[in-house]
């Protein structure tokens, strides 16, 4: 049985939806023709009552009684481009199939078809781009790009000091692999030196 809500949807008196939500209205009950408020405004183009059903927890990805279609997939089959815009953006599935086995994507017209798989390709770069978890809060996104291509920093060296005791001897941070052997030579110069010094000889 339709509720208040489900009639104000169809008649998209947006102020009547409004009124009935904050009233306690479940905009995911399916009514009388076996869909929710939330497939009624998808499927019927209005743009802002469908951002009032999802703002009072509309389900974005519930099937319906009939077909088994989700909102996204009315509203892309009926090429409302704007509701097919704030389901993608409220976490509507592309990959939920229907009754027959179709998804959006197999009913959408050819513009929101391309609104839909504009949104995947936009969404799997970023996902391909995100720092993996495991070094998140030891690198920032910047630091970790550009270690591949740099030395690994060199965070001193050991040595004793005049009181004996251990104590770190800053080294040069950052180094590029350009320097090549250089690099490995100036350390271990450091190296000895360090051990001369601790040792009492000297070797010139």
């Amino acid at each position: 049985m339709d509720s208040k809500l489900h009639t104000a949807v169809r008649y998209g008196d947006e102020e009547a939806v409004e009124e009935a939500l904050k009233a306690g209205l479940d905009p995911n009950k399916i009514g009388l023709l076996k869909w929710n408020p939330i497939h009624e405004a998808s499927h019927n183009g209005e743009r802002d009552i469908l951002k009032l059903l999802i703002h009072f927890k509309g389900d974005v990805n519930q099937q319906d009684n009939l077909h088994r279609n989700t909102p996204l997939h009315y509203a892309a089959k009926e090429d409302n481009s704007a509701c097919v815009t704030v389901l993608l953006k409220a976490g509507a599935r592309v990959d939920i199939k229907n009754k027959d086995g179709l998804t959006c994507l197999d009913v959408a017209t050819s513009f929101c078809k391309d609104i839909i798989q504009d949104y995947v390709h936009v969404q799997r770069k970023k996902e391909k781009h995100k720092t993996p978890t495991l070094l998140r809060g030891s690198y920032t996104d910047k630091e970790f790009n550009g270690r591949s291509q740099a030395q690994p920093i060199m965070k001193g060296l050991r040595r004793l000091g005049p009181s004996g005791k251990e104590r770190r001897r800053p080294v040069c941070r950052g180094q590029q692999q350009t320097t090549g052997c250089s690099t490995q030579l100036f350390i271990l110069r450091l190296a000895l030196s360090d051990c001369h010094r601790v040792c009492g000889t000297r070797r010139d």
